[in-house]
């Protein structure tokens, strides 16, 4: 059942409505751009749904309106994509939980909510491949086997109704490529955006430069190429410029929102300036990006021409609102920006107030004591 067919279960005017929304590739054209809200792993541990380590999306089962809750909010954060939450959603994790009797429900559930969100706020829907633990570079057996894997979920992301398809976080360039070949040879023509994780060092895990891996990407038909996940802003940013260099297609970047270094590249090894603890998985709080560190990384990406841009691992929907500030997205949840004038403390209003708002505003900030 193809994305046509699938639609009709909706009313005429949401038909109508999704056919006549502009792609990924009218939206990008001419240097457009596309805001993304990724991070549901992250987001949705937060909210107690969720089992670092564990990593299986069963809340698409368990509490899809926990799933839908979170699209909601990424729609009115300004996100211009609604991604279906089907990241570890492959039968290899599957398989090691013991759950494959569940794989096409949880995935058909994911993409069915993401569909329905996306249509109803006018967003686009992202189908989505991640990366697995099986890739070995020398073994033809394992590309088989995940090109197999793949194939079923973009079967699946065509009948659901996406948009385009998303394959993401992959260590591997040979992982990478596997995922871009089931999305050309099986995914009804949908657009692909591949994005590669670099780790510490500036290659791939079967040792290609990261800007060579994008654009073998994009030689093989890639819609937009670049990087995700594991590098903060700051370290991500100069790996981008480089991929942008020699890549003609718009450039992805979604950095996980934590303070990574030169010295500690990834949120992986990224360590507490207290203990000199590593933090991941469920200690990052303490090396989390500001608003401010967020709207400094749009107005980078937006400067360098990064056309995709998004967040990873940490993200949530003040941080996207960021982004789409930047953007020029104008997003509802703008209305409610932070507004220190309107404040009966700190604001204008104080001054209607006595000589006890006065000395509590002194007291709170400690100026002038």
């Amino acid at each position: 059942m193809l994305r046509e067919t699938w639609i009709n279960t909706f009313t005429s005017d949401e038909h109508k409505f999704a056919s006549s929304m502009p792609g990924l590739l009218e939206r990008l054209k001419d240097g457009g751009t596309v805001v993304i809200a990724e991070g549901y792993v992250w987001e949705i541990e937060r909210r107690g749904f969720m089992q670092f380590g564990n990593f299986l999306p069963e809340v698409v089962l368990k509490n899809p309106e926990v799933v839908k809750q979170l699209h909601e909010e990424f729609a009115h954060a300004g996100s211009d994509v609604i991604e279906a939450f089907t990241y570890y959603g492959h039968r290899e994790m599957f398989r090691l939980r013991g759950r494959e009797a569940d794989l096409e429900a949880l995935n058909r559930k994911a993409l069915s909510l993401a569909r329905e969100v996306a249509d109803k706020h006018g967003k686009l829907m992202a189908g989505n491949l991640s990366n697995t633990p099986l890739y070995e570079a020398g073994d033809t057996a394992t590309h088989d086997k995940i090109y197999d894997m793949f194939k079923e979920q973009v079967l699946w992301a065509v009948e659901g109704g996406a948009d385009f398809i998303i394959g993401e976080t992959f260590s591997a360039y040979g992982e990478a490529a596997i995922a871009l070949k089931a999305i050309r040879e099986h995914g009804n023509g949908l657009p692909a955006v591949i994005t590669m994780t670099a780790h510490v060092p500036e290659r791939t895990t079967d040792d290609i430069p990261i800007p060579e891996a994008c654009r073998r990407l994009e030689e093989a038909g890639a819609a937009v190429v670049g990087l995700n996940c594991s590098r903060g802003p700051d370290v991500m940013m100069p790996l981008i410029k480089e991929i942008k260099k020699i890549c003609k297609v718009p450039i992805a970047a979604l950095p996980v929102p934590y303070r990574t270094n030169m010295e500690q590249k990834t949120f992986f090894n990224v360590k507490d300036s207290k203990s000199g603890e590593r933090v991941y998985p469920d200690n990052l709080d303490c090396v989390r990006c500001s608003r401010i560190d967020i709207r400094r990384f749009a107005e980078e990406a937006l400067a360098a021409g990064v056309q995709y841009v998004g967040l990873c691992c940490g993200n949530s929907p003040n941080l996207t609102r960021e982004l789409a500030e930047v953007y020029g997205k104008d997003p509802p949840a703008s209305h409610y920006r932070t507004r220190t004038d309107l404040s009966m403390i700190f604001g204008e209003a104080a001054q209607n107030y006595g000589s006890e708002v006065a000395r509590t505003s002194q007291w709170m900030t400690g100026d002038g004591l």
